[in-house]
């Protein structure tokens, strides 16, 4: 997100400035905000003295800790949440990348709590919705419990390693045996062009019709 005007060389500024771009996203139409943001510690505010040192640090490109580096995570995570919840704007978490990577590489992280870390963050913000997406299907139970004891959060999509015929089904069919219908967003598509959104959407339209015909088989 790019932001013109005089150099941002201090938190406060950034906060400014972003929220003015966050504004000006939802005056323009913009219905959602997404962030990527992993977290390594439990989800603690840290106190803003602290949160000015991590963006200091930040702005000088040096490395914060895997430690710092949640802290920071949360600063922005409380940050664009507050946004989203002064423009009534959902806000979509991707949940299980782990960055950085030698190569400026991404891959899946497993760990404990890794849905269920963010809870904090589903009931301060009670009034905001939250919309998870998922890396892998590794998380999938946590996934759906959290969805189902937090009236605010849903679940969407099919991404990345979760993107498979076995993944697809397995997910759809805990998702479909525990959410109402509202809380799933079937599809989702993270592609540059419109071929490769075609083929996913053919292939989530045949495995939701494998589960469906299953469950109905079944009773």
């Amino acid at each position: 997100m790019a932001v013109s005007g005089p150099p941002i060389d201090c938190l406060s500024l950034f906060v400014r400035a972003v929220g003015q771009r966050v504004m000006e996203f939802a005056q323009g139409g913009g219905k959602a905000l997404t962030a990527g943001l992993s977290l390594e510690e439990e989800l603690v505010s840290p106190s803003r003295p602290t949160a000015e040192k991590l963006f200091e640090t930040v702005l000088r490109v040096k490395p914060l800790t895997a430690a710092d580096q949640s802290l920071f995570h949360i600063c922005l995570l409380s940050f664009y949440t507050g946004r989203a919840s002064d423009l009534n704007l959902p806000i979509q978490l991707l949940l299980g990348i782990q960055r950085p990577l030698p190569g400026d590489g991404a891959a899946r992280a497993i760990r404990t709590n890794l849905v269920t870390g963010y809870t904090p963050l589903f009931h301060k913000f009670s009034e905001v919705k939250f919309d998870l997406l998922l890396v892998s299907a590794v998380h999938s139970q946590e996934a759906v419990a959290t969805a189902k004891n937090h009236a605010n959060t849903s679940l969407s999509g099919f991404w990345w390693h979760a993107f498979s015929p076995p993944s697809i089904r397995a997910m759809l069919t805990a998702r479909l045996m525990a959410l109402p219908v509202v809380k799933l967003h079937a599809f989702i598509s993270d592609a540059h062009n419109l071929d490769w959104s075609a083929g996913k959407l053919a292939l989530l339209r045949h495995e939701l019709s494998w589960v469906l015909a299953e469950l109905i088989v079944s009773g």
